[in-house]
């Protein structure tokens, strides 16, 4: 075992805890009593002493050095959580970010620092139950829970047991001491469970979620909660549908003398999610009995510099497919397809197609039509990928296309001139005072009451920071 270099005169003091304590101390004081007006909510030297543990060399500590430490930096980021929860469930209550920006507050996190949405959504929703449950906040000052238990309550503080929860704040704290996260949240599951008479008996829809979301290589992530009879009859449906997946691949393994492998049980309900889509959708589309599910999609095909040649002098034997695997193949919200996938689509197409040229195509309206078209729509979708008002994260298809010169005052249907904003950005736009301009290269300039220049965001990413 190493020594420990840096240790107090005794010996007995390990390297790199003792720089934390005080600073855990100052943190704590800061959070349990905030400074008074003017004064600087997080002083230099708070900063400073954080920067300072990053230069903490784990290799120089001992093996009970590096025990302490872990517990010891486990207390600050606790009081660190406490101060910046409280922080951000009072600029909740205050609509500030809204006020100032035009964004909500998680949005306006994801945005300034560059965060998940889904993170973003959470540490609102503990800053917002911090500030009703002061025993719960002083808790995790302490260090005696940490975030998550403030995250788990906070999403199971339902309104039918609110009055519960806040009632025994202390007992649920109490109950979490010397157990693990996991066997403490089942408790307070079961607790709150029992209270809540009409909970396990009486689901709403509104108790159902499900979220998508894109990973960096193509890949959708999902993940869903579902109570109640929704929950059994997508349980049932998915387990039957994998079941009847499991033996079409068996049978295909005997016949095949095992060339074609049966997939985990985890992938064939991934396989028997999509399946249930597919039949869903064309259940809709009441496409005519006995006909297979097709692709419903629109794809966007970033031609090369030659497309005009290719289209004048298309080669007899080259089919939709094998023209496609040859082009930069995307969704309209930007997720690449695969040229397999774009080939595997393009077989049995009901899928349309949006070419987005080298030279690029001005879709105009003028006055003709006050409503833009659906050609117009996947344009901007494909060009701004969801709203354009800078820290939205808004898919296309939440958004309306927003006259920057308003069609009462003579203004056109031209995709130069339609602004992609949610309903919500809609709004703040028409704002006593706010408006949007055209600007180059970025689509838009939108124009705060204030006088500040926000230049909207082309997929996700800003043009420049607010200009005066």
């Amino acid at each position: 075992m190493k020594g420990a270099p840096g240790a107090g005169a005794g010996g007995d003091e390990p390297h790199g805890e003792g720089a934390v304590d005080p600073l855990r101390a100052l943190i704590r004081s800061r959070v349990l009593e905030m400074p008074e007006d003017g004064a600087d909510p997080v002083p230099p030297e708070v900063l400073d002493g954080l920067r300072g543990l990053t230069r903490l060399d784990g290799s120089e500590l001992t093996d009970d050095e590096l025990l302490r430490s872990v517990r010891t930096l486990e207390s600050a980021r606790r009081a660190l959580d406490t101060a910046a929860t409280t922080v951000v469930g009072e600029l909740h209550a205050r609509n500030s970010t809204d006020l100032a920006d035009g964004l909500r507050t998680a949005p306006w996190l994801g945005w300034h620092l560059q965060l998940p949405r889904r993170e973003c959504s959470a540490r609102v929703a503990a800053g917002v139950f911090l500030r009703q449950h002061e025993v719960v906040r002083e808790a995790l000052a302490d260090g005696r829970i940490s975030h998550a238990h403030v995250a788990l309550l906070a999403r199971l503080a339902t309104p039918r047991v609110a009055d519960l929860v806040q009632a025994i704040q202390a007992e649920l704290v109490d109950l979490a001491q010397g157990v693990r996260f996991e066997t403490w949240g089942r408790q307070v599951q079961a607790l709150l469970d029992l209270a809540d008479a009409d909970g396990g008996h009486d689901p709403r829809p509104d108790d159902n979620r499900l979220s998508l979301t894109e990973g960096l290589d193509g890949t959708v992530h999902v993940e869903a909660e579902l109570v109640g009879e929704w929950a059994v009859e997508a349980r049932a449906a998915l387990e039957a549908e994998a079941d009847r997946l499991f033996h079409a691949f068996r049978s295909d393994a005997a016949a095949t003398g095992g060339e074609v492998a049966v997939p985990r049980r985890q992938v064939l309900l991934a396989m028997a999610f999509v399946e249930l889509c597919r039949a869903g959708r064309a259940a809709g589309r009441s496409e005519r009995p006995g006909s297979a599910p097709t692709a419903d999609v629109t794809l966007v095909v970033s031609t090369p510099s030659d497309l005009d040649d290719r289209c004048r002098h298309p080669r007899r034997d080259e089919s939709d497919a094998d023209w496609l695997a040859g082009l930069l193949v995307t969704t309209l919200d930007g997720m690449p397809v695969r040229p397999s996938v774009a080939r595997l689509l393009a077989c049995d197409p009901a899928f349309r197609v949006l070419v987005e040229s080298h030279t690029g195509e001005t879709l105009q309206l003028g006055r003709s039509r006050r409503h833009a078209s659906p050609a117009q729509r996947r344009a901007a979708a494909r060009r701004f990928g969801g709203c354009c008002f800078p820290g939205c994260d808004a898919p296309p298809s939440w958004t309306d296309l927003h006259h920057v010169e308003l069609w009462e005052d003579g203004g056109t249907t031209d995709l130069d001139l339609l602004a992609p904003l949610c309903r919500h950005h809609h709004g703040v736009v028409h704002r006593s005072g706010w408006s949007v301009r055209p600007a180059a290269p970025h689509g838009f300039d939108i124009v705060t009451a204030t006088g500040r220049v926000l230049p909207c965001q082309v997929r996700g990413s800003g043009s420049g920071p607010p200009r005066e």
